[in-house]
């Protein structure tokens, strides 16, 4: 139970950072360069992306990280 844990947040700290590049890149065409459909692509690109990522890693991910304990 410890070691999926682990690999979980190990995870979890690498895929967070593109989350942060994606919202902060649609941020600054949106505010930065006033390219609003742009940005807006990116900020809905974030939320299309992260869904179905984390969902995919939650739920058919789990069953590989049991057997490494």
């Amino acid at each position: 139970m410890k070691r999926r844990t682990q690999i979980g947040l190990k995870w979890e700290l690498r895929w967070i950072p593109v989350e942060m590049a994606m919202v902060g890149c649609g941020l600054f065409l949106q505010i930065g360069r006033h390219l609003d459909e742009a940005g807006a692509f990116f900020l809905i690109l974030a939320i299309v992306v992260s869904g179905p990522v984390r969902w995919m890693h939650y739920i058919h991910g789990g069953s590989r990280q049991g057997n490494h304990t």
